[in-house]
């Protein structure tokens, strides 16, 4: 599995999941909805993780170790290396890298003989294993926060006493409201889901997917708190989401930009 294939299993585990803890949010209380969309999205990103992880040692076994050159450095290293073959090729690094380095200065490159063109990589961690920080923390945090989630769900199960009528109906007005922003909501997390598919940079797009999960996310904590008067776990919960995505996505752009 290469960088893009990750990012698109990442995408794949966050639409997933929004849709099904969405679901069973309304079915089953906010806590579990929670819990259930957080593991996907906490498995999925770690499946990612491994994945790229086993590539990366496979990449590093197979390929061979040279010393490039360094040529310039505009959004991420340039760096000018010779093959097995005498052939000279160009590799372009992220953002970030080799900044401590002048033009001039010689920079590891990894390569694979058999595509030296294609397959190089600047041999440090960023470029190297980046990635696979990366999606390991945000495989690991979602699913700390689903497992979080679950055992409050479990022990709301328990204690909870059913009571019925004891809340007023609400008016048709705040239950219409409710449900447009919960469409909106949604709305909102698909269009950055089908925005990302055609953005450039890749952590530029997974910070902006996740600044518009974030968005959404509160607009489902209005949509909650119209609909389930007196109720503040569920616009709490989606508030704090709404945080979480929004800090994750603004490092995420300020990483890539």
């Amino acid at each position: 599995m290469d960088d893009a294939q990750a990012v698109l299993l990442f995408f794949a585990a966050l639409l997933f999941g929004s849709i099904v803890g969405g679901a069973i949010a309304w079915r089953r209380g906010m806590l579990s909805g929670v819990a259930a969309g957080c593991l996907i999205i906490g498995l999925g990103a770690s499946a990612a993780a491994g994945s790229l992880a086993w590539q990366r040692a496979q990449f590093v076994a197979a390929s061979e170790l040279v010393a490039g050159t360094l040529t310039g450095n505009v959004d991420g290293p340039q760096v000018v290396f010779k093959a097995r073959d005498g052939r000279e090729h160009t590799v372009h690094g992220l953002g970030g890298s080799q900044s401590e380095r002048e033009p001039g200065d010689p920079v590891p490159v990894r390569y694979l003989p058999a595509d030296a063109a294609s397959s190089a990589r600047i041999a440090d961690f960023q470029n190297l294993w980046g990635g696979v920080f990366a999606f390991t923390v945000f495989g690991a945090l979602p699913l700390v926060f689903g497992l979080f989630f679950a055992a409050l769900a479990r022990q709301e199960a328990r204690v909870q006493r059913v009571r019925v009528g004891s809340r007023p109906a609400l008016s048709p007005t705040r239950e219409r409201l409710g449900a447009n922003l919960t469409i909106a909501g949604n709305f909102v997390m698909v269009a950055g889901f089908a925005s990302s598919l055609f953005a450039g940079a890749e952590l530029v797009a997974v910070g902006r997917l996740f600044l518009i999960i974030g968005l959404g996310a509160s607009v489902h904590a209005v949509a909650f708190w119209l609909r389930r008067d007196g109720d503040w776990q569920a616009p709490a919960i989606c508030l704090v989401i709404a945080l979480g995505f929004a800090l994750f996505g603004g490092g995420a752009m300020l990483l890539g930009g």
